[in-house]
């Protein structure tokens, strides 16, 4: 059996997420780690196998950049990032996941044309 839904939205949480949850993307449906107290950046590196539907990741203090691995995350139908520090130009490759329908960035400092 396999983990399918990871919810830990809204409690306390404060470090760096660990890398080792996106390698669970493999099984994982749904990651829900939104308002804590998360910092550093978002894990880097969603496998070509990544089932994600959705990751919502917003109200925490996640800077960096939008990692071009998602990509691989050709399932995701919700990406929120909202409210946090994320430093980037922005995604527009995000455009190519055939699946998307909610991309939430708001309160951000995403830059560029």
């Amino acid at each position: 059996s396999s983990l399918n839904y990871l919810d830990i939205s809204n409690n306390s949480l404060g470090s760096q997420i660990p890398n080792c949850i996106s390698e669970l993307a493999d099984s994982l449906l749904i990651l829900n780690l939104g308002g804590n107290n998360f910092h550093g950046i978002i894990p880097h590196s969603y496998p070509k196998s990544c089932k994600l539907k959705m990751i919502n990741l917003s109200q925490n203090q996640l800077g960096g950049r939008i990692p071009r691995s998602l990509i691989n995350c050709v399932n995701l139908v919700v990406l929120d990032i909202d409210h946090n520090e994320v430093n980037d130009s922005f995604p527009s490759w995000l455009g190519s996941l055939p699946n998307l329908q909610v991309l939430a960035l708001r309160h951000n400092n995403f830059h560029g044309r």
